[in-house]
């Protein structure tokens, strides 16, 4: 049955496949004349709109690399000035720092100076700033970070207050390792009379001044950002970029899948070519300042319109009575384009040379065609013959051979599919089907395998799981979290809390009376997070305690720097804790603190009514260096005054924008409190409503410790108020 039934199909397959192979060949061969017309002008047609495509795209290319070069000048020169900002208002400053002076040294490349206007270099105004500046000179930190990133280019990043002294570090091109003053500049230059510090005051915001020629052969421009303190406008900083440095995206590199080579130039929003690859003709850089669309050259005239309109294009134009293909993209930043020329032969060169290559194909094509029919109609003849001779023996065999062991397979899958996993399967017949056997043992043998190893791996989660909650259980343990603390003492209320980024954290808190008349106080933040945080939170917690309370080393400034020794001893990870560590005595409000690296608390004053953040000494942190001396400082809160602990999982959470909550939006929130009529828990639970609002859905990414400690006075023994 089988023989038949494929012999009667086969013969009247063979006679349509004859007929059908007459008909395909005349078709084939019409279809081929119209095939080979279409591809010829679809070829051209094609060449042309790529040729286009590869033209805008090398000129979006260049585009978006200069754009993101602006982008970065602009970004540097806003954090300079930002930076400066939080200088004034918020820093106490790090003492007076020697800061190289261009009248009195030898100053390198990248290197930052400190340059006086003429009029303040009396010794009477030199010492009226003198305070200032160094209570701002870490912005030379941030002005040489800046110019790490710029090394490679040409210009100067500088910062001028209005009261007369400038930060000002000058970029030399490779190759020039000292900067050379003139006479002139050091004896009457005045930052406040160039053109972007009067620009950028007259502004009130950023802004981008006109092109000037530097002494480089090369345009220059300045990027300015005014930047206030609580008076106003204090100055201005700015980065002056020497075009020279985008040397690089003007280098002839030619343009995929085009012969030849171009002219690259940038056009700026005046139509003045400010950068090119030519010296010399209508697109070169011209001290005349040529506007390209007055040219002489219509076409290029009217593209060069569109340049400074901001839109992208290719456009064919002529110039000197030659054709050529203009690509161009804005440069969005600064309003510039970047603009391509390139012959329009040499594009279209290709393409004509394609075309001629599908014409000659589709000739050939033709020729093999017909000599491929008239082989296979001789092939089949001689195959039908063989094919029916052959096909009566194989047909016998494959009944035999193939069923039986599909049946045998067939059966072993089902029992496998019961749930038998150590079924095996034996067929030997040396082809698919005991490849396929084969296979699904190897198949069972795996699951079961994975089975056993999933059933050790989720014993090994649920371990490791719970030893996790026990961690988090112990030191949850190890910080005082009954509250009220202390229900007999009337002196004070205090409140904390402590939310971990992880399952255990690095943050901690704690508060302790050392005797019956002062109570300490700490908060402190360990460096990274999770269990080994956790392990040195420990650590640092207890030390801190038992120097506390069992040390007797003079001043709490000298108990620090013992405890930080200590923990620097045996620091074989480089960790570091921040900490902020204070004793409070009951009776008279005398507050001692020492602050090593920690965020400062904010301190509620009853008798101002309203939050302000704690003076703080700049102390280096602990465990990170061996033999550092801690300040010690006090103050005196007055019945009725809050101290407000925090760490930096506070100040750092970002929402969903990534945008940090910030100490500004912290200080804002406890003002708002009216903390004259609630407990030291109620303003905890404002302050972290307010962060909860703020983050959103965002995942938290530290951990998030407060403390808040409402004094209320020291108590005689009728309970009435001392202080």
């Amino acid at each position: 049955m089988m023989l038949s039934a494929v012999a009667l199909c086969f013969f009247a397959l063979s006679a349509a496949l004859l007929m059908n192979i007459f008909g395909a060949q005349n078709d084939a061969m019409e279809n081929g004349e119209m095939m080979g017309d279409f591809a010829e002008d679809f070829t051209e047609t094609f060449g042309k709109d790529l040729a286009r495509k590869r033209l805008l795209t090398h000129a979006q290319i260049r585009a978006a690399q200069i754009d993101r070069e602006m982008n970065s000048l602009k970004e540097g020169t806003k954090h300079i000035a930002l930076m400066m900002e939080r200088l004034l208002v918020k820093m106490d400053g790090a003492g007076h720092r020697n800061i190289p002076d261009p009248n009195r040294q030898a100053i390198r490349s990248g290197e930052v100076y400190l340059f006086y206007s003429p009029e303040v270099r009396t010794p009477e105004a030199m010492a009226a700033i003198s305070p200032e500046i160094d209570r701002v000179a870490g912005i030379v930190d941030t002005i040489e970070n800046t110019a790490s990133f710029y090394l490679d280019y040409s210009g100067s990043i500088y910062l001028a207050s209005e009261k007369g002294y400038m930060f000002c570090a000058d970029i030399l091109p490779s190759g020039q390792e000292q900067v050379v003053f003139t006479e002139e500049f050091l004896s009457s230059y005045n930052p406040k009379e160039r053109p972007w510090y009067r620009a950028a005051v007259a502004e009130g915001k950023p802004t981008t001044t006109e092109l000037y020629m530097g002494s480089d052969g090369f345009p220059i421009f300045d990027y300015a950002v005014p930047y206030w303190d609580a008076h106003g406008l204090a100055g201005v900083a700015g980065i002056g970029f020497s075009l020279r440095s985008f040397s690089r995206f003007m280098r002839d590199e030619g343009i995929k899948g085009i012969k030849g080579s171009g002219t690259y130039f940038t056009l700026n929003d005046k139509g003045e070519i400010v950068f090119s690859s030519e010296q010399d003709g209508i697109l070169s850089v011209s001290d005349e300042r040529r506007d390209l669309r007055r040219g002489t050259e219509e076409s290029l005239a009217a593209e060069a319109a569109r340049m400074v309109a901001g839109e992208h294009n290719v456009a064919s134009v002529t110039l000197n009575g030659e054709a050529y293909f203009l690509a161009y993209a804005p440069i969005s930043s600064v309003g510039w384009s970047y603009g391509s020329l390139i012959r329009a032969n040499e594009v279209m060169d290709v393409v004509q040379a394609v075309r001629e290559s599908v014409a000659e194909n589709v000739d050939d094509f033709a020729d093999s065609m017909q000599a491929f029919f008239r082989d296979n109609l001789l092939e089949m003849t001689l195959r039908l013959a063989v094919i029916m001779t052959v096909l009566f023996f194989i047909s016998r065999l494959a009944a035999n051979r193939f069923v039986s062991p599909i049946i045998a397979l067939t059966e072993g899958v089902r029992e496998i599919a019961t749930g038998n996993l150590d079924k095996k399967i034996l067929i030997n017949t040396g082809d698919e089907v005991e490849d396929l056997a084969n296979s699904v043992n190897d198949m069972t043998r795996d699951l079961k395998a994975y089975m056993e190893n999933l059933s050790h791996i989720t014993a090994e989660k649920e371990r490791i799981s719970a030893d996790l909650d026990l961690a988090a259980n112990i030191q949850t343990g190890m910080i005082p979290h009954r509250f009220p603390a202390y229900p007999d003492r009337t002196e004070v209320d205090l409140y904390a809390s402590m939310e971990a980024a992880k399952e255990v954290g690095g943050d901690f808190y704690d508060f302790y009376l050392v005797d019956d008349n002062h109570l300490a106080v700490t908060m402190a933040d360990v460096s990274g997070k999770g269990t080994g945080a956790a392990l040195f939170m420990v650590i640092a917690k207890t030390m801190l305690k038992d120097f506390v309370l069992g040390t007797n080393c003079g001043s709490l400034g000298e108990l620090v720097a013992r405890v930080n020794d200590q923990l620097r001893q045996e620091n074989t990870e480089r960790m570091f804790v921040t900490a902020f560590i204070g004793i409070l005595d009951l009776r008279t409000g005398m507050f001692e603190y020492v602050n090593a690296g920690h965020n400062p608390p904010l301190v509620y004053r009853a008798g101002e009514s309203r939050f302000s953040f704690l003076a703080v000494a700049r102390n280096f942190v602990l465990g990170g260096r061996k033999g550092i001396n801690y300040q010690k400082q006090e103050t005196v809160l007055a019945p009725g005054d809050v101290l407000f602990l925090y760490t930096d999982g506070v100040t750092e959470a970002l929402n969903e924008k990534e945008e940090l909550y910030g100490e500004d939006r912290l200080l804002e929130t406890l003002n708002r409190i009216d903390v004259s009529d609630i407990s030291a828990k109620e303003i905890l639970e404002a302050v972290r409503s307010d962060v909860a609002l703020h983050v959103g859905e965002a995942e938290q990414t530290d951990d998030i410790t407060m403390l808040s400690l409402v004094y209320k006075g020291g108590r005689d023994v009728d309970g009435k108020v001392l202080g």
